[in-house]
């Protein structure tokens, strides 16, 4: 193993979190050992992210949003309140989840009932968007540029606005075939 770059810390290991000296980290918050937050992202007060996260550039993690441990929430993603990530779930860069069924400038509306949960194993694709108080099941997967305004069952390949189901995945996150020789010619076709 290398040295690590100037200012920054080694977080492999059970290491203690990092944060970048550029991002917002409230009073409150708390982070889980191997956590690294980036350049720019703003953690807000009773946010709690698990161990061994990545939380990337421009992130905002709002007000009491619960993240599991090993999570990858990349560049420019906005995590609003009332929002749980299990485990080892992915968003994808510019994922946003909304949290406000009936937005209106000027009014701050009890959001208490809404509630967002994202099973272990996720993967959600860049530019997606989530409408709220939606459940989306462990280890579905949801392509990139779609917007979920249902919620998605487990092990579900979603796309297209609004998402609708078009498969299944596995845990390995490729699609799951009804057929041996189809599940043998799709991985052929990949590994060439």
């Amino acid at each position: 193993m290398g040295k690590t770059k100037p200012g920054l810390t080694d977080t492999r290991r059970g290491k203690a979190a990092w944060v970048h000296p550029t991002a917002v980290r409230h009073p409150g918050s708390r982070l889980g050992k191997g956590t690294r937050v980036w350049a720019y992202a703003e953690i807000r007060e009773r946010a709690v992210i698990g161990n061994d996260c990545m939380v990337g550039n421009g992130v905002y993690v709002d007000t009491g949003v619960r993240i599991g441990d090993r999570c990858n929430i990349h560049n420019k993603a906005l995590l609003y309140r009332n929002l749980c990530l299990e485990d080892d779930v992915f968003v994808g860069p510019g994922v946003c989840f909304t949290n406000d069924p009936r937005p209106r400038a000027n009014r701050i509306r009890d959001l208490g009932r809404n509630c967002t949960q994202v099973g272990r194993g996720a993967s959600i694709g860049a530019n997606v968007t989530i409408l709220p108080d939606l459940k989306l099941g462990r280890y579905c997967m949801v392509a990139a540029g779609s917007v979920v305004t249902s919620d998605v069952p487990d092990y579900a390949l979603v796309r297209g606005v609004p998402a609708r189901v078009r498969g299944k995945v596995g845990q390995d996150g490729f699609a799951v075939t009804a057929k041996k020789s189809e599940a043998k010619r799709i991985l052929k076709r990949r590994s060439s």
